[in-house]
């Protein structure tokens, strides 16, 4: 498993668990921290992220 596919199978089994910290501060949860690794990446595909407001799958 890479990076991507492993920040994208915990941000499908635990969206809301903190991810990056800055310090001691949580600075997103891995839903966003996902949202954010993808939007760098370029992904077309977003299939796998949770739904913004209810939480599952698209």
């Amino acid at each position: 498993m890479n990076i991507a596919e492993w920040l994208a199978a915990t941000a499908r089994a635990r969206p809301e668990a903190p991810a990056p910290l800055t310090g001691f501060e949580r600075d997103a949860d891995y839903k966003t921290f996902a949202r954010r690794a993808a939007a760098i990446g370029g992904s077309e595909s977003r299939s796998w992220m949770p739904a913004a407001s209810t939480g599952e799958a698209t």
